[in-house]
């Protein structure tokens, strides 16, 4: 539920980004109309003409096709989308994301791991150099006391937002208290997405270099407190489920002794 639920949620953080982003470069929301219009247009080819040929593409014949022809012609969707944005005014990553987006979901097991391990291990490689030169850019003697105040108070909003949100609505559809708990708490995982749209907007000048270093603490922080909580969590909910047998014996037991008091 937990992988779902970030799924629904950076599907729409990068649509946001997207107007965002339109709205930002075109100067006004006026303005932005066509380009978003363009967009629109751009993802119903990638939906409605990109995809069903990939779904052919990768679906015919097997040996009709070697899996190196498959790699090749993924890498160069990917390329190619990645212009398109670029050149409708969007960043090149949301080309990559949105081809990612048109894969079949229907592979055979075989050819899907024969088409992710080579992609996963390039990325693999390279996620590492991206990070490498996001730490190079940032420089936390630069914040300050103001700087630290703003990082207090990002860590505080983004925790306890997200968490309320979640837990509440997690209650609402019926989860126990500590599903709630836990889930909540998954959700505050702040993966590569929130990176790279920090950096994206840094790039774009939306924010300034002080509120990039600020909100990418934000997100490191958050990320880093998952996984501690997470254990606490689930040692907790695992000594609560073994003292309830012991728990009702000792119930059982009184109510009997009561039973049998003159």
């Amino acid at each position: 539920m937990a992988t779902t639920c970030g799924a629904v949620t950076e599907a729409i953080a990068w649509c946001s980004v997207v107007a965002l982003f339109t709205t930002a470069h075109e100067g006004g929301l006026t303005n932005c109309l066509r380009p978003l219009l363009q967009i629109l247009l751009y993802a119903l080819v990638m939906a409605c003409a990109v995809r069903p040929l990939l779904h052919r593409f990768l679906h015919r014949d097997r040996q009709a096709g070697h899996p190196l022809l498959f790699i090749l012609v993924i890498s160069g969707g990917v390329l190619l989308s990645s212009c398109a944005t670029a050149r409708l005014g969007v960043h090149s990553v949301l080309g990559a994301f949105a081809f990612g987006l048109t894969m079949p979901r229907d592979l055979p097991p075989d050819l899907r791991q024969s088409l992710e391990e080579p992609l996963h291990n390039t990325g693999a490689l390279l996620i590492p150099v991206f990070f490498a030169l996001t730490g190079l850019s940032v420089d936390i003697t630069e914040l300050g006391p103001a700087g630290a105040i703003e990082l207090a108070a990002f860590l505080a909003v983004a925790w306890a937002g997200k968490y309320a949100g979640t837990f509440a609505g997690a209650r609402l559809t019926g989860l126990p208290r500590n599903e709630a708990n836990l889930l909540a708490t998954l959700l505050n995982t702040r993966g590569l997405s929130e990176v790279i749209m920090l950096t994206l907007g840094r790039d774009a000048g939306i924010i300034t270099d002080e509120v990039f270093t600020a909100m990418l603490l934000t997100a490191l922080l958050a990320t880093a407190s998952v996984n501690p909580l997470v254990r606490a969590l689930t040692t907790a909910s695992s000594a609560g489920l073994a003292h309830m047998p012991a728990q009702a014996a000792h119930l059982q037991s009184a109510r009997i002794a009561k039973e049998h008091t003159p």
